[in-house]
């Protein structure tokens, strides 16, 4: 469809430009305004071709994206029956794991504490604050 809309457009152009050239040679300002009339349509014609094929272009890979969501979704889901499988065969196993893991996590994130530093004042006259 967007392909007939390009080509009728193009050749709505065309025409029309041939009617306007045609209507100056002539004098026949009628015949001169139906051409530019005719021109325009044949641009605005092209214009919806163009956006019919963007339309189309974005619709493919919005289908292909979708797609390609749906496949991970299947794999994370085979992913997840998997560890619950694994999980209830092992359970103090994945209780002492898990609490490693969150051990480490909270020690790396952590550190060492907040570093705190005090100055004492040495200005005259002032006591020292500790």
């Amino acid at each position: 469809m967007e392909v007939r809309n390009k080509t009728d457009g193009a050749a709505k152009v065309a025409v029309g430009k041939f009617e306007e050239e045609l209507g100056e040679a002539l004098g026949d300002v009628e015949l001169r305004a139906e051409g530019a009339a005719l021109e325009i349509e044949g641009r605005v014609q092209e214009a919806a071709g163009l956006a019919q094929e963007a339309l189309v272009d974005v619709a493919e890979k919005t289908k292909a994206v979708f797609s390609k969501v749906g496949d991970a979704y299947a794999r994370t889901a085979d992913s997840t029956r998997v560890f619950r499988h694994r999980i209830e065969q092992r359970p103090v196993l994945s209780l002492a794991l898990a609490a490693a893991g969150g051990l480490v996590l909270g020690l790396l994130m952590g550190g060492r504490g907040p570093k705190v530093i005090y100055v004492k004042s040495t200005a005259p006259g002032r006591p020292s604050r500790a």
